[in-house]
């Protein structure tokens, strides 16, 4: 009777640490998940951006309502890069947005990410040098301190962009 009540210890321990490594690989996943769309939707926004700036004819950066925006001009017309308030969504969710004439208003990220800190610097060029863009932003997914550790991922995406046109 007592090997019994051993074998029966031994094997609900054995079940717990089971349990408990099953649920940590699981809460791992989830992380790298969530990490894995903050990385992809920044590498996007970030791919348009320096594809649009490098073949831009030129560019501005300029603070609007304390908020910066990146304009480039190109032979298609202007295109405005800032974070703006998609107002679609309930509630509201801050992205990545490119405004043209051509597109008046695309997201570049999910709906699901929210994009804050969008920064961008402009160094004027001169004969031979030409003009250089430091951009950056923000994104992550979850809300901290409200979902679980394991379902929030945030990164900072930067890009040093120089002009084809000097």
């Amino acid at each position: 009777m007592m090997e019994l009540i051993m074998v029966v210890g031994i094997v609900a321990l054995l079940s717990l640490t089971a349990t408990a490594l099953l649920l940590a690989s699981l809460s791992g996943t989830g992380k790298a998940s969530a990490l894995a769309v903050v990385k992809q939707n920044g590498d996007f926004a970030i791919g348009v951006i320096e594809r649009l700036v490098r073949d831009g004819m030129g560019v501005s950066c300029t603070t609007v309502a304390g908020f910066d925006e990146l304009t480039v001009t190109d032979a298609n017309g202007t295109t405005t890069f800032k974070v703006e308030n998609d107002t679609s969504l309930v509630p509201a969710v801050p992205r990545i947005a490119s405004n043209s004439a051509s597109f008046p208003q695309n997201y570049l990220t999910s709906e699901k990410i929210q994009a804050s800190n969008f920064q961008c610097t402009h160094a004027a060029g001169s004969d031979g040098v030409p003009d250089v863009v430091f951009a950056s932003f923000h994104l992550t997914v979850g809300n901290p301190g409200v979902d679980r550790p394991s379902d929030v991922a945030q990164d900072t995406f930067e890009t040093r962009v120089s002009l084809r046109t000097y």
